[in-house]
């Protein structure tokens, strides 16, 4: 088994896209020197999971700029917002981007189950999604000034501090500060 790392950032829901440059220091340092990184796509279902999509695709430019080389890019299937619904484990399609379809075997499952299960304060939104199978693939470039792929952004349907729009802004102000 490959051996895991983690850490946790301290970052509070929904304030991630508050604290980019911030995040991508701190995310820089962690996957340098990784073959890979497993990240979000960038699907507008969070501004949290967005804004890790925009922190990796950006530690990883860095890193190729600077050292060479880079961690490859995989994300994992989450949530969007697709046919006026909410669609959970399954990406939107993207061309050129074929995804990995993996069915958990028995143990496998069980520790997926468990790890779920830690995340109390998310059971109600864990259970829409499906435990099996893992769905991943290469991360496409990303352009993080325009709405995601799916063109609508699935937290604008609630009473959230942060927007789409609000989103983008942030991340334009950051993307703008690296040139």
């Amino acid at each position: 088994m490959i051996p895991a790392h983690r850490r946790a950032l301290g970052m509070t829901d929904q304030e991630a896209v508050e604290h980019l440059a911030e995040l991508l220091a701190l995310v820089e340092e962690e996957i340098r020197g990784a073959a890979a990184v497993i990240t979000h796509p960038y699907e507008g279902g969070h501004p949290d999971h967005d804004a890790c999509a925009l922190v990796v695709q950006c530690a990883c430019e860095r890193l190729r700029r600077s050292a060479g080389t880079a961690p490859v890019r995989l994300e994992f299937a989450c949530y969007h917002a697709r046919d006026g619904r909410q669609a959970t484990g399954v990406f939107w399609p993207t061309t050129g981007c074929s995804e990995r379809v993996l069915t958990l075997d028995a143990g496998q499952l069980a520790r997926k189950r468990a790890a779920l299960a830690e995340f109390v304060t998310q059971k109600e939104v864990i259970a829409a999604f499906p435990v099996s199978p893992e769905r991943l693939r290469a991360a496409p470039w990303y352009d993080f000034t325009r709405p995601p792929p799916p063109g609508e952004v699935l937290y604008d349907r609630f009473v959230w501090r942060v927007t789409g729009e609000s989103w983008r802004d942030q991340a334009r102000m950051m993307l703008e500060r690296r040139r």
